[in-house]
């Protein structure tokens, strides 16, 4: 049976339209057609209902599972003897957020191009949410996501990086609001998130936002929210611009370190005196084959997130 045709029916169970497939595909109906035509006379059975829509049956259900398994292995086998081959090609697709793309490949990318000039990368840029479950389905190799309190048994998991979390406070906002000398030397040990309620900051809407607003829940305090965002850079622009605080990545922060304002303030930043730190792990189905050039990779990765972590960040202006 050409392998072909278990692609193309693993990708019509994705859409359950053949039209849809189809154009997705770049290819015709009758194309699709015909290669579920030829699966379903090999085993002798059907494997979609036609009506009243496109929906597997039980024997589809099961041929799917070992569609997918033979597709990945079908790409393991090719990775393994491209590397036993040393030939040095192939496609990593890599996902992360924005944040953790802008931060991580052009540190990177040179040493691993040098190496692999032929691989090529194909990036996601989403949220952890999102880049889990195209870990799963397959169509990510690698990933960095935010550390999960319910690891799933069919991921390898490696620790990234902890990346602590700073505030921002340029010092025309502490002027005004009359914090001395004194303030900032206790606050360069540590700043407790409450400590900034009277002061605006821009929130960034992830995990880190949603446990400063509930500490200031908590101890009964009203934040004073000047923007609202699910970018990191943003934020980290606007505070830049000296109208706002921001709360801000270590990994960030360490990018930006030769271009920061003279005038910013960064402090450590805590929750019941606490580190607010942000664990991060890489992540990678345990059946998928780790090429050569993955392995490269993953090991700049890590190097490039622990010269970040040790770059001292910590200041008073």
């Amino acid at each position: 049976m050409d392998i072909l045709s278990y692609y193309y029916f693993t990708e019509l169970c994705k859409d359950l339209n053949m039209n849809r497939t189809a154009e997705r595909l770049y290819v015709s109906q009758q194309t699709i057609s015909n290669h579920i035509q030829r699966l379903e006379e090999h085993y002798g059975t059907r494997l979609f209902y036609r009506k009243p829509t496109l929906s597997l049956t039980y024997a589809g259900e099961y041929a799917l599972q070992f569609s997918q398994r033979l597709l990945r292995e079908q790409l393991n086998l090719e990775e393994f003897l491209n590397d036993v081959e040393k030939k040095g090609k192939g496609v990593l697709h890599f996902g992360a957020s924005s944040l953790r793309l802008n931060d991580s490949l052009p540190q990177i990318l040179p040493a691993f191009t040098a190496r692999y000039p032929e691989i090529e990368l194909k990036i996601t840029s989403a949220f952890s949410s999102r880049l889990e479950p195209l870990i799963l389905e397959g169509k990510l190799d690698l990933a960095i996501v935010l550390d999960s309190t319910r690891p799933n048994p069919v991921l390898e998991q490696l620790n990234f990086a902890e990346d602590q979390v700073f505030a921002c406070l340029p010092e025309k906002l502490l002027l005004d609001k009359g914090k001395d000398a004194a303030w900032k030397e206790k606050a360069l040990s540590g700043l407790e998130v409450t400590e900034c309620a009277d002061l605006p900051f821009c929130l960034t809407e992830n995990r880190i936002g949603e446990s400063i607003l509930q500490a200031y829940f908590n101890a009964g305090l009203e934040p004073q929210v000047y923007l609202s965002s699910s970018d990191t850079n943003l934020s980290f622009a606007v505070c830049c611009s000296g109208v706002a605080g921001a709360f801000i990545g270590q990994n960030r922060l360490a990018n930006a370190e030769n271009t920061l304002p003279d005038d910013l303030n960064i402090f450590p930043l805590t929750i019941g005196g606490k580190p607010v730190v942000q664990k991060l792990i890489m992540i990678r189905r345990k059946d998928r084959y780790a090429s050569e050039a993955m392995k490269y990779f993953m090991q700049l990765l890590q190097e490039s997130a622990g010269e970040m972590e040790r770059v001292s960040i910590a200041r008073s202006v």
